[in-house]
């Protein structure tokens, strides 16, 4: 992003801003001193921040929210302003009052956007795997006082936890670290069965992404590669090497290296293709690759860089469900790109509700459902992050629920609407990478913080049913449900990851999760009666429950709840 401003000197001239380095992974709250007129600047990324440690107090995980009247907001108020990193000020934020329109796309000159007959073809002969686990009753499917969370306990990993990954049997949780190690535990005792690192490693690694293989067996771990031996005074870190993907067997040993990005690796996915196994990984050097595997999983076939665009870094992929992952859509700054796998061609390009990225996306979608020609819509889920200017933050953090429509036509355009903007006074989430969630039964969106805390809405309603607290006041990095046991894992940088349970056995490290003896989703007793895990009618679509009301407000319908809301399980794509 270029900016202009002068100088407080004897002359006036125009300035670039370099661009945000890899020193640091966090927007900060104190701007560049530049002295300029007026700047409008991206968060720096280059520098560590500090924050003081909060101690945990004896009160509840999970605490009522604030209340906030939607009628109230003031779309000319400033924007707001943190004073203290450990306890950010209240934002004067504008709420989203219902249904945003739809952004302006752009889609690609003479690109075929929707192939249906490929299509077909791969659902039929290679479905996409990992949209086959469908919301279980054993999981978590509701968060109530009926159904309060506790902490079971809490798991130590040195470094900043960047990403937490199940295996493929949801035995084993797999957190990578900025101190470059993956650690493997137990899901049942929670015991760390191995700590995975590259011993012949002579600069400094930094693991902020990591996937499984597809049979349990093979490690994929990415992030940062620095020169030991120099230093950058520009970044205050040593210099960025280009960085490569390694391959770890889960004894430890490394079997294989991918290099291709020059530089940090933001997401990794893989995937199967048309009977193949792929790796897909993008970074910030803007880059998209596509990674052929060997049977092995340890070599390649070949890579290939998909089309790149006017963007400066890409930190979020997500597969498109029920397409055969023929189309992902991938975060490049603040923009939501729409791509073809198999040509690794640009499509659309959308425009997203985050005025500086967009650093999760999520695709939900409710159990049984197919997406086809008579019912093509999807839910998307996105968080981004905020320009600031002179320590404001310019717009409320928020998470975004969205409708992706594919095509109907042969060579129609695909359409993304934002239906709602989750957001508080109380919600600070500047920071990045911190990854939003969504439960197995697809009811809640859970937004991590840049200060410890997990805000908790309804999908259906868009209501804040709680806020989980107590978790220091460092940065929220990955949240992750188990899909069939009643867990709930909460990585921070502060070297913990904090699992939370239903009604555990074992003696909690803090009280259960209330709220002054109310129910926090008054929907949860009407849904438990009817069932909680009733399945949709044949046919139905839960995304075309999602309707516009005459006030504007996006309001919901159910075919099966009395209470007139929605009452689905649904499948969450977690590649």
């Amino acid at each position: 992003v270029n900016f202009a401003g002068f100088s407080h000197l004897s002359a006036y001239f125009f300035v670039r801003f370099p661009p945000i380095s890899g020193g640091g992974r966090r927007a900060v709250r104190t701007c560049i001193n530049l002295h300029f007129a007026s700047t409008i600047q991206q968060p720096d990324m280059s520098k560590r921040r500090g924050r003081p440690k909060k101690l945990v107090e004896e009160d509840d995980f999970l605490t009522k929210p604030t209340v906030i009247d939607s009628d109230d907001s003031d779309e000319d108020s400033p924007p707001r302003k943190r004073t203290k990193p450990a306890k950010p000020a209240k934002q004067k934020s504008r709420k989203s009052n219902g249904s945003v329109a739809a952004p302006a796309s752009q889609a690609a000159p003479g690109a075929v956007l929707f192939d249906q007959d490929r299509v077909r073809q791969l659902v039929r002969q290679h479905p996409d795997k990992h949209w086959a686990l469908s919301g279980h009753p054993d999981g978590l499917i509701l968060i109530n006082d009926q159904h309060p969370l506790q902490v079971e306990r809490t798991i130590e990993h040195p470094g900043v936890v960047y990403e937490m990954r199940w295996s493929p049997d949801y035995n084993i949780l797999a957190t990578c670290s900025s101190l470059g190690t993956v650690r493997l535990w137990d899901a049942s005792t929670w015991q760390m069965v191995a700590e995975i690192r590259d011993k012949q490693e002579t600069n400094i690694d930094e693991f902020f992404v990591v996937c499984w293989g597809e049979t349990g067996q093979l490690l994929f771990a990415a992030g940062r590669l620095k020169d030991r031996k120099q230093w950058s005074d520009e970044t205050d870190d040593n210099v960025p090497l280009p960085c490569p993907i390694k391959v770890f067997g889960t004894d430890g040993k490394l079997l294989g290296k991918f290099e291709g990005h020059q530089r940090e690796i933001t997401c990794l996915k893989r995937i199967s293709f048309d009977g193949s196994p792929y790796l897909v990984s993008c970074s910030e050097d803007g880059t998209i690759i596509k990674w052929h595997l060997q049977a092995d999983s340890c070599s390649l076939i070949d890579s290939t860089t998909c089309e790149q665009g006017d963007w400066e870094r890409v930190f979020t992929i997500a597969f498109v469900p029920h397409c055969g992952n023929k189309y992902f859509v991938a975060g490049c700054d603040a923009k939501i790109v729409l791509f073809d796998f198999e040509s690794g061609k640009v499509l659309q390009s959308f425009a997203s509700q985050f005025s500086f990225l967009c650093d999760t996306l999520k695709f939900v979608m409710p159990m049984g459902q197919k997406v086809n020609s008579d019912n093509p819509e999807m839910l998307l889920v996105s968080k981004g992050v905020e320009l600031t200017k002179d320590d404001e933050v310019l717009f409320p953090n928020k998470c975004c629920l969205h409708i992706l429509k594919w095509p109907t036509t042969k060579n129609g355009e695909w359409h993304l609407t934002t239906v709602h903007q989750f957001n508080d006074e109380g919600y600070h989430a500047n920071g990045w990478p911190l990854k939003l969630s969504v439960n197995p039964s697809g009811r809640y969106v859970l937004g991590p913080t840049d200060d410890g805390k997990v805000y908790i809405w309804t999908l259906w309603s868009r209501k804040i049913v709680g806020i989980l607290d107590g978790m220091d006041n460092f940065e929220i990095r990955d949240i992750l449900f188990h899909p069939f046991r009643k867990q709930l894992c909460i990585a921070s940088e502060e070297s913990k990851v904090w699992v939370f349970s239903e009604g555990s056995d074992q003696q909690p490290l803090d009280t259960k999760a209330t709220s002054n003896n109310q129910p926090l989703d008054p929907e949860a007793n009407l849904e438990s009666q009817s069932g909680a895990n009733s399945e949709p009618q044949s046919g139905a679509n839960p995304e075309s429950q999602l309707v516009t009301a005459d006030d504007g407000q996006a309001s919901t319908t159910s075919n099966s709840a009395d209470d007139g809301q929605a009452s689905t399980t649904s499948q969450i794509g977690d590649e």
